[in-house]
């Protein structure tokens, strides 16, 4: 029997999180993050990790995997998918994974192909260069794959450049040769609020207030000014220079603001490429409450005589858009 699974998908800022973790108190159901930051250990407030309160309501993996010095691609995602869907099987609860790396989502529900191992000294020399050099050589290099790339990520270019000079073969052609995908069976459900901006600005001053700025201090004082200004998880490098007198904190803040509503619009637009899940429109007033009780109507319209979560739907049908107000 497939296990009763549930997706919390949206852009950051959405408020995917709050509803996943409150769908798990009602639910006695675990969460896997599918967050491609909240692996690492140490970063906290600006990856927007589950607080200590709520890791001891509700199970949670997909978090503090490795330290910041360690690689981890999607095989090692995966590698932790299993773990967590086999051990919700053994304890039979509910499941819920909750994120916006929508790679990861793409690997767990349509497969992925692993790519062999390629010469370290490759990367090493790629990793030298800068986001304008790598952003130059995949053009010449692999032009096809430009336009199917978040081409700001310099570690997603890294990856690109590596897999065709050391293997001669695009990362497209090896993402084609896909094994069956982890999870088949399952209930999506992707945040989309109308006032996504807003929420993104009101959201960064939140994360300030919390503590980031000291977060970073600690990282830098734990890790140095090379690692932390490299990491891929945005507003660190720039809190960085805050710290270092190069920006002024509302400066800094304006910055964070900016880049992470770039991100949204890159998420947003990935997942317009996906499938297999239902959006839920937010308007600006819609609480938790309104989400969930959007996602139970779902549900029973879906299957009115099951109760939630147990008998997921395969998606074969189209599912219309549903607004929360």
């Amino acid at each position: 029997m497939e296990l009763p699974l549930l997706f919390i998908l949206g852009p950051t800022a959405a408020g995917k999180s709050q509803v996943a973790h409150q769908l798990a108190l009602e639910w006695g159901a675990s969460i896997l993050c599918m967050d491609s930051m909240q692996v690492y250990r140490d970063l906290e407030v600006g990856v927007g990790k589950p607080s200590a309160q709520e890791r001891n309501e509700v199970s949670y993996r997909g978090i503090d995997l490795l330290n910041l010095d360690q690689g981890f691609d999607v095989a090692a995602y995966l590698q932790e998918a299993e773990s967590f869907l086999d051990e919700s099987r053994e304890k039979k609860k509910p499941a819920i994974i909750v994120g916006g790396t929508g790679l990861y989502y793409r690997a767990l529900t349509h497969g992925f192909s692993p790519v062999p191992t390629v010469d370290p000294e490759i990367r090493k020399r790629l990793e030298g260069l800068s986001l304008e050099e790598l952003q130059g050589d995949l053009r010449i290099t692999d032009p096809e794959m430009v336009s199917r790339i978040d081409f700001q990520n310099s570690r997603r270019l890294i990856r690109a450049l590596e897999v065709k000079k050391g293997t001669g073969i695009s990362l497209l052609e090896w993402q084609k040769r896909n094994e069956p995908p982890l999870i088949s069976d399952f209930q999506a459900y992707f945040l989309n609020p109308v006032n996504l901006k807003e929420r993104i600005q009101k959201r960064t001053l939140e994360m300030m207030r919390q503590g980031w700025l000291q977060e970073v201090k600690g990282l830098l004082e734990k890790w140095g000014e090379t690692r932390v200004k490299g990491l891929a998880a945005i507003g660190y490098d720039i809190l960085v220079d805050v710290l270092q007198g190069g920006l002024t904190e509302p400066e800094g803040v304006k910055r964070i603001q900016e880049e992470t509503w770039q991100y949204a619009r890159r998420q947003l637009t990935w997942f317009r490429k996906e499938s297999k899940y239902q959006t839920l429109n937010l308007n600006a007033d819609s609480s938790i409450s309104t989400v969930i009780d959007s996602i139970r109507q779902s549900q029973e319209r879906l299957a009115p005589s099951s109760p939630p979560l147990l008998n997921p739907l395969p998606f074969s049908q189209n599912l219309q858009d549903i607004s929360c107000s």
